[in-house]
């Protein structure tokens, strides 16, 4: 250990309290690594909870996976070490599940644009029409229902394809 530690640990231990005294000797306390890196760590839950109000296109899959996998990982080994360091368990579960969290919001928003893709591939109409076959085009007019299709004075003019797309 460095003398610094050594210097600051020994002017520290004249001020904790006997009360104190069991946490303070304790080998996962203060005076070790198992108390600080836990500590610290906090600072990753707490920026995971502030991407929950981040828009889920801004998102990155791999960092929220990377972190949710450390998280399981360290929260099976804080278990496993000697001393057990339900600390480190503790802050290794919460950075789990709020990437875990983050990686259901984008799945849920990655099969929405999948699906809206799809839909829009069925519906693409533009510059084609001249290709199709009858029946298809027979088809995409009859299943297609207008939402407004009485146009009162003064409105600005709409193409029915603008209509197809708000109905996408």
């Amino acid at each position: 250990m460095s003398k610094l530690y050594k210097a600051v640990i020994g002017i520290v231990d004249r001020f904790v309290p006997s009360g104190m005294r069991p946490l303070w000797e304790h080998p996962a306390g203060p005076k070790t690594i198992f108390f600080w890196a836990p500590a610290g760590k906090w600072s990753l839950v707490i920026a995971g909870l502030g991407d929950v109000n981040r828009p889920v296109e801004n998102l990155s899959i791999r960092q929220c996976a990377s972190l949710a996998i450390t998280g399981m990982i360290w929260s099976r080994y804080s278990l496993v070490i000697i001393p057990k360091n339900y600390s480190l368990f503790a802050v290794n579960v919460f950075v789990a599940l709020t990437n875990l969290y983050q990686l259901g919001r984008a799945y849920k928003y990655n099969t929405e644009m999948e699906a809206l893709k799809e839909a829009k591939k069925k519906g693409n109409m533009y510059g084609h029409v001249c290709r199709m076959s009858d029946e298809r085009w027979a088809k995409l007019t009859t299943e297609w229902s207008p939402l407004n299709v009485i146009r009162r004075r003064g409105r600005s003019r709409r193409r029915w394809l603008d209509e197809l797309d708000a109905g996408l």
